[in-house]
């Protein structure tokens, strides 16, 4: 990937709005190595008629999984390991992600 060499950000945030400008700045203006075609050329010509419409209707996508907490007070969710929210010793703790926390 030619965007994190030598790139600096203060935050998460900062890295996102970073990205954003050197895709819509650079990366999807040129020729792409390995398919030789412009990426913006190919979803102007080829793929923006395919699009549908957004849903109306949200729909649930949030994993929920009830495990039982220990005396470590940590739970296994998703490849990682947490502490159960709020630490506490209550069995079964469930767990739903977000973005940023297991709560």
């Amino acid at each position: 990937m030619r965007f994190f060499p030598g790139r600096r950000f203060a935050d998460f945030d900062d890295l996102r709005r970073q990205g954003t400008v050197w895709r819509d700045t650079f990366a999807n203006g040129r020729e792409h190595e390995e398919t030789g075609k412009v990426p913006d050329l190919v979803f102007e010509h080829e793929e923006r008629h395919l699009l549908q419409p957004m849903r109306t209707v949200d729909f649930d996508t949030d994993d929920l999984e009830t495990t039982g907490v220990g005396r470590t007070h940590r739970i296994h969710f998703d490849r990682n390991t947490t502490r159960c929210p709020g630490g506490s010793m209550v069995s079964p703790c469930s767990c739903a992600p977000t973005t940023t926390t297991c709560a």
